[in-house]
């Protein structure tokens, strides 16, 4: 145990002091991506993850923590934050570590904190800090982008018809009053 501790303030500090976290561009629409995120109460994550939403979609970011379930952490676009993950009043004392489990154990179960963010389109640099522990050692936690297309609005054949009577209309009201 005092190894694993010494490992974990050992990378911490490799971490701290190799300057900005590691970039990741988020792929939509794909599996859970884990990640470590910081062992430390106040950590930031070892990672942050850019994307774009583009003009005509919506997007729902998801994260959620996947090791001894209690992990509650803030997330930040570029530096704002956009909120918190849902805070646990227990702990678990395993780690989850597939894209699977994330999807089929942790998001079902309120023991896990997560979080999901309605996203608009924009350019995004999502980071994030851990505000509550919920247990010794490496942390780690998971997250996935989601993007759907909006729905282009077309007209009904009924409202077209009935704007062309009503311009008709008032058209041949126009041409009338113009005649008198």
């Amino acid at each position: 145990m005092k190894l694993l501790r010494s490992a974990v303030l050992g990378f911490s500090m490799l971490h701290l002091f190799s300057g900005a976290a590691a970039a990741v561009t988020l792929a939509p629409n794909t599996e859970f991506t884990i990640f470590p995120s910081s062992p430390s109460l106040g950590g930031s994550w070892f990672t942050t993850f850019q994307f774009t939403v583009e003009a005509n979609t919506t997007a729902e970011l998801t994260v959620v923590d996947m090791c001894h379930g209690g992990d509650q952490y803030e997330i930040f676009n570029f530096g704002s934050s956009l909120g918190f993950t849902t805070p646990i009043g227990s702990f678990t004392s395993n780690c989850l570590l597939s894209p699977t489990q994330a999807e089929t154990i942790a998001l079902p179960d309120p023991r896990w904190g997560e979080a999901i963010f309605n996203l608009g389109p924009g350019t995004y640099d999502i980071s994030g800090v851990t505000t509550v522990d919920g247990g010794p050692g490496a942390n780690r936690a998971a997250i996935r982008l989601d993007v759907e297309e909006l729905p282009t609005v077309i007209p009904e054949p009924s409202t077209l018809l009935g704007l062309g009577l009503a311009l008709g209309l008032g058209a041949l009201s126009l041409n009338r009053k113009q005649k008198k």
